[in-house]
């Protein structure tokens, strides 16, 4: 994985190693000496957030190297799978959730009346609340 953050790096400046605790107290030393020191240590904890987010995209980016493996794994399994039970991997899983489905789904959906679901909802939960509202109109 590739450092994209290299390119900002300032070779005219020193740095604390990968102490980013004692990079912001020398910050904190350098602004409170400053009449400018609450905008220079804003700018700086802005920054760190913005370098934290960036590190953050950088590793959760899949890299090209973990997406041949992956693909390499996935044809593994369907030529096993084929070879071992005549069918890929994919087609099979598709034909297990579509008979589970048929199997599991349809006799509560033939079942489900959403009117009376959403009608009992609201006998059961909205009378009470509504009970203890008073109204009052006001005329000016």
């Amino acid at each position: 994985m590739e450092n994209t953050l290299r390119k900002f790096r300032a070779p005219l400046f020193a740095d604390w190693g990968s102490d980013v605790s004692a990079a912001l107290a020398y910050v904190a030393q350098l602004s409170s000496a400053s009449a400018e020191g609450p905008a220079i240590n804003t700018a700086a904890h802005v920054l760190l957030n913005t370098v934290i987010n960036a590190v953050d995209k950088m590793l959760a980016a899949t890299s090209p190297e973990k997406l041949a493996i992956i693909e390499l794994i996935n044809a593994q399994i369907d030529t096993w799978a084929e070879n071992e039970l005549g069918q890929k991997m994919d087609e099979m899983l598709d034909s297990k959730i579509d008979s589970w489905m048929d199997n599991n789904l349809s006799d509560c959906m033939d079942n489900y009346d959403i009117d009376d679901r959403v009608g009992n909802w609201m006998d059961d939960n909205l009378t009470d609340r509504l009970s203890g509202l008073t109204m009052e109109i006001v005329c000016k």
